[in-house]
Protein backbone atom coordinates (compact mmCIF):
# COMPACT_ATOMS: atom_id res chain seq x y z
CA UNK A 1 0.00 0.00 0.00
CA UNK A 2 0.88 3.59 -1.12
CA UNK A 3 -0.09 6.88 0.46
CA UNK A 4 0.27 10.57 -1.61
CA UNK A 5 0.79 13.52 0.67
CA UNK A 6 0.74 17.00 -1.48
CA UNK A 7 1.02 20.65 -0.22
CA UNK A 8 -1.38 23.17 -1.78
CA UNK A 9 0.12 24.76 -4.70
CA UNK A 10 1.71 27.47 -2.84
CA UNK A 11 2.48 30.69 -3.93
CA UNK A 12 -0.73 29.74 -6.59
CA UNK A 13 -3.31 28.96 -3.64
CA UNK A 14 -6.53 29.85 -4.76
CA UNK A 15 -10.48 27.55 -4.18
CA UNK A 16 -9.88 26.49 -7.93
CA UNK A 17 -5.71 25.29 -7.85
CA UNK A 18 -6.93 23.37 -4.49
CA UNK A 19 -9.61 21.84 -6.25
CA UNK A 20 -7.44 21.30 -8.83
CA UNK A 21 -4.82 19.62 -6.94
CA UNK A 22 -7.23 17.44 -5.40
CA UNK A 23 -8.75 16.21 -8.91
CA UNK A 24 -5.48 14.92 -10.19
CA UNK A 25 -4.80 13.25 -6.60
CA UNK A 26 -8.33 11.59 -7.31
CA UNK A 27 -7.12 10.37 -10.70
CA UNK A 28 -4.36 9.27 -9.20
CA UNK A 29 -6.08 7.09 -6.29
CA UNK A 30 -8.01 5.46 -9.09
CA UNK A 31 -5.20 4.73 -11.45
CA UNK A 32 -3.11 3.44 -8.77
CA UNK A 33 -4.96 2.25 -6.07
CA UNK A 34 -3.77 4.58 -3.50
CA UNK A 35 -4.66 6.79 -0.85
CA UNK A 36 -3.47 10.68 -0.92
CA UNK A 37 -3.92 13.50 1.64
CA UNK A 38 -3.31 17.08 0.67
CA UNK A 39 -1.41 19.27 3.58
CA UNK A 40 -0.88 23.37 3.58
CA UNK A 41 2.26 23.02 6.15
CA UNK A 42 5.06 20.60 6.74
CA UNK A 43 4.55 20.37 10.78
CA UNK A 44 0.80 19.80 9.77
CA UNK A 45 1.28 16.18 8.50
CA UNK A 46 1.15 13.03 10.31
CA UNK A 47 2.67 9.38 8.83
CA UNK A 48 2.26 6.38 10.35
CA UNK A 49 5.18 4.95 11.86
CA UNK A 50 7.45 2.32 10.64
CA UNK A 51 6.21 3.57 6.90
CA UNK A 52 9.08 4.82 4.72
CA UNK A 53 8.75 8.64 3.44
CA UNK A 54 9.91 9.10 0.20
CA UNK A 55 10.58 13.02 -0.59
CA UNK A 56 10.28 14.12 -4.39
CA UNK A 57 12.67 17.02 -4.30
CA UNK A 58 15.92 18.61 -6.15
CA UNK A 59 18.25 18.58 -3.17
CA UNK A 60 22.04 17.28 -2.86
CA UNK A 61 21.94 13.70 -2.28
CA UNK A 62 19.08 12.71 -3.91
CA UNK A 63 18.86 9.75 -5.91
CA UNK A 64 17.42 9.73 -9.69
CA UNK A 65 14.37 8.46 -10.20
CA UNK A 66 15.60 5.79 -13.01
CA UNK A 67 18.06 3.82 -10.48
CA UNK A 68 15.52 4.18 -7.33
CA UNK A 69 13.89 0.98 -6.33
CA UNK A 70 10.71 1.34 -4.39
CA UNK A 71 9.53 0.30 -0.97
CA UNK A 72 6.86 -2.42 -1.08
CA UNK A 73 5.12 0.37 1.34
CA UNK A 74 5.65 3.90 1.36
CA UNK A 75 4.68 7.46 1.88
CA UNK A 76 5.79 9.72 -1.44
CA UNK A 77 5.59 13.34 -0.79
CA UNK A 78 5.48 16.32 -2.78
CA UNK A 79 6.20 20.03 -2.16
CA UNK A 80 5.28 23.13 -3.42
CA UNK A 81 7.23 26.41 -4.12
CA UNK A 82 7.22 27.28 -0.86
CA UNK A 83 8.76 24.23 0.35
CA UNK A 84 10.45 22.54 -2.27
CA UNK A 85 12.57 20.28 0.21
CA UNK A 86 10.36 18.72 2.13
CA UNK A 87 13.42 17.27 3.85
CA UNK A 88 14.50 19.86 5.63
CA UNK A 89 11.36 20.18 7.26
CA UNK A 90 10.33 16.50 7.75
CA UNK A 91 12.49 13.29 8.21
CA UNK A 92 12.45 11.26 5.26
CA UNK A 93 13.68 8.12 4.08
CA UNK A 94 14.81 8.68 0.91
CA UNK A 95 15.31 11.62 -1.42
CA UNK A 96 14.09 10.88 -5.31
CA UNK A 97 14.68 13.20 -7.84
CA UNK A 98 13.03 13.90 -11.13
CA UNK A 99 15.18 14.86 -14.87
CA UNK A 100 13.56 18.27 -16.02
CA UNK A 101 13.92 19.78 -19.15
CA UNK A 102 14.65 23.03 -17.45
CA UNK A 103 15.80 22.70 -14.01
CA UNK A 104 14.43 26.45 -13.38
CA UNK A 105 10.70 25.27 -14.08
CA UNK A 106 10.38 22.35 -11.84
CA UNK A 107 7.19 20.23 -12.10
CA UNK A 108 4.19 20.50 -9.87
CA UNK A 109 3.68 18.18 -7.29
CA UNK A 110 1.10 16.37 -8.21
CA UNK A 111 3.00 15.83 -12.15
CA UNK A 112 6.17 15.01 -9.71
CA UNK A 113 3.87 12.15 -7.94
CA UNK A 114 2.02 10.98 -11.12
CA UNK A 115 5.67 10.19 -13.03
CA UNK A 116 6.51 8.71 -10.17
CA UNK A 117 3.62 6.39 -9.63
CA UNK A 118 4.18 5.51 -13.00
CA UNK A 119 8.02 4.66 -12.44
CA UNK A 120 6.71 2.38 -9.78
CA UNK A 121 3.95 0.26 -11.63
CA UNK A 122 6.29 -0.35 -14.49
CA UNK A 123 9.00 -1.52 -12.11
CA UNK A 124 6.73 -3.93 -10.48
CA UNK A 125 5.63 -4.94 -13.68
CA UNK A 126 9.14 -5.94 -14.80
CA UNK A 127 9.56 -7.45 -11.62
CA UNK A 128 6.25 -9.82 -12.03
CA UNK A 129 7.44 -10.49 -15.85
CA UNK A 130 11.14 -11.25 -14.95
CA UNK A 131 9.98 -13.66 -11.49
CA UNK A 132 7.61 -15.41 -13.95
CA UNK A 133 10.48 -16.87 -16.21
Amino acid sequence: MIKLMAMLPTPETTPYNQKLTEARLRALQCTYGCEFDIFAHPHKVFFTPGWPIVSLEVSPGAQPLDTFVHPEQCYYIAGNTQFERLSEWIHVDYKIVLPVPHPDHPLYGDQALSITLHDRFVKCQKYMTNSRS
